[in-house]
């Protein structure tokens, strides 16, 4: 190796393991004569734009480089020439521990005769039930996946996939595609098949009468369970299932009657237990269906105008909304 490519070597900062960009300006000049040329200007270290410290693996670290900079000032060739002998003293070393490292191979290489190549294919073959004995334990397990695999990558194409990418110690590859578990949410979440029927016995039958329907035939919840009105109630609320009307056009639910006269929905409730009211309903569970005559109307609202608590209530609920409006909240 001559003077020039050691220096060469030397002053290139990706023999220390390090990536840099920018150590040279070009620039365009022009002559007097009206000629374009073109000059190359080595910047210093500290106005290098990119300079990345271990990009990889180094022959030499990045204060040797640096000292060498300042030694390789081509002001002073004796310490070049004195580089150069070190660099080629260097050389031979590694070539003399490369020849060694080879002999040591040749010596203790694994010459196996042919009866022993055959008990080690026929103990590959047998690998499954040495894998799947009982007196195979994990450990022993693991040590036999590190006898056989050199190397694993895990990909994670989707959000509940994963591929494994096997690198195997003779240099085969394989891919192995794994399916994550779903989250809790979808593993309790119930099939199409369930929703679908569910949205079919809606058009005629009720709540209740749809977890008779399902329970009679052994029909079980997401969660292994028997059905309950209140799993029907909210997979139609969750599909956005209506359920079946079976009301009257003149017939009002709770929620209408509360509305109707401006009261708790326990009110109605307390309505319905003194049978002041007209009911039906279709089974055990059902909502209430309640007929209002011009009389019963009539009845109700001197009913509330005479209760003491429904008047309280109602001038409660004045009051705080009085405070609001001088509280500037609306």
């Amino acid at each position: 190796m001559g003077h020039a490519r050691v220096v060469g070597v030397l002053k290139n900062p990706s023999y220390a393991g390090v990536y840099v960009y920018g150590r040279y300006k070009y620039a365009k000049m022009l002559t007097e004569s009206g000629k374009i040329i073109y000059q190359t200007k080595k910047l210093p270290i500290e106005s290098w734009p990119v300079t990345i410290q271990n990009h990889h693996e180094g022959y030499i670290t990045w204060e040797a480089f640096l000292k060498n900079q300042n030694e390789l000032d081509p002001s002073n060739r004796l310490v070049a020439a004195t580089l150069e002998t070190r660099w080629n003293d260097s050389l031979e070393k590694l070539e003399e521990i490369t020849k060694q490292y080879g002999e040591y191979k040749s010596k203790n290489k694994l010459d196996f005769s042919i009866d022993q190549k055959q008990k080690l294919f026929s103990l590959a073959k047998d690998l499954p039930r040495l894998w799947n004995s009982q007196s195979t334990n994990p450990k022993d397990r693991k040590r036999i996946l590190r006898l056989l695999i050199k190397d694993i990558t895990v990909e994670k194409p989707a959000r509940k996939k994963l591929i494994f990418h096997i690198r195997w110690q003779g240099g085969t590859c394989e891919d192995l595609a794994i399916d994550l578990l779903p989250d809790i949410a979808e593993r309790i979440r119930y099939p199409n098949e369930i929703v679908e029927k569910v949205r079919t016995l809606s058009k005629s039958l009720s709540d209740q009468e749809i977890v008779e329907e399902f329970n009679s035939v052994g029909m079980k919840s997401a969660k292994g369970k028997k059905f309950t009105f209140s799993m029907i109630e909210w997979i139609r609320y969750k599909h956005k299932i209506s359920s079946v009307e079976f009301n009257h056009p003149d017939e009002l639910t709770v929620k209408q009657l509360s509305n109707k006269f401006d009261v708790n929905c326990y009110v109605v409730y307390y309505w319905i237990g003194k049978k002041y009211l007209t009911v039906r309903r279709k089974n055990k569970g059902s909502q209430y269906w309640i007929t209002l005559t011009k009389e019963k109307e009539k009845e109700l609202k001197n009913w509330i105008k005479n209760s003491s608590k429904i008047y309280k209530v109602r001038e409660l609920k004045k009051l705080k909304y009085q405070k609001r409006i001088v509280g500037g909240a609306i």
